[in-house]
């Protein structure tokens, strides 16, 4: 898992400015506020900002009573000295998403384990896949986190 950090971190800039990461709507759907010298990334696209937010625009559940749900969801980076070898991320929020759109987006299984296709990370070029799964255990504090399981760098 550090090695996941780590190339998280190496790909790091601190020149890079992003015009208000906290404003996710802006960031994936203004092509101006995305920063020179990379493409914005897609409405599918989950992308992770320099605090290790992970957004999840489009996040699909296939519940067994409702059918397929389109889900959208912030999960944040939170270390743990106690578990100092897993990559933990802590879920902040999430809600229905209505996509006028149709993608291949991340997936969320009923054992709560997502796989994200495509995770755009800050240097605007480099693309991961990563596998969480929800950390029952880890999950006491009235926060529900989940764990790397596995990640790559996605070939172009």
């Amino acid at each position: 898992m550090k090695k996941f950090f780590l190339i998280l971190m190496i790909l790091f800039c601190p020149c890079i400015v992003w015009a208000g990461s906290s404003n996710w709507d802006s960031l994936i759907w203004d092509q101006d506020v995305w920063y020179a010298g990379s493409e914005p990334p897609t409405a599918c696209t989950a992308t992770i900002d320099g605090n290790l937010l992970f957004h999840i625009p489009y996040l699909s559940h296939i519940d067994p009573m409702l059918g397929t749900i389109s889900l959208w969801a912030d999960l944040l980076y939170e270390f743990n000295p106690k578990y100092s070898t897993l990559m933990l991320f802590k879920y902040l929020n999430s809600g229905i998403n209505n996509p006028p759109y149709s993608c291949v987006g991340s997936t969320l299984s009923t054992d709560l384990k997502i796989h994200i296709p495509d995770v755009l990370v800050p240097d605007g070029s480099t693309h991961l896949w990563v596998d969480l799964e929800h950390g029952s255990t880890l999950s006491t504090d009235g926060n529900a986190y989940f764990v790397v399981t596995k990640y790559g760098v996605n070939s172009n």
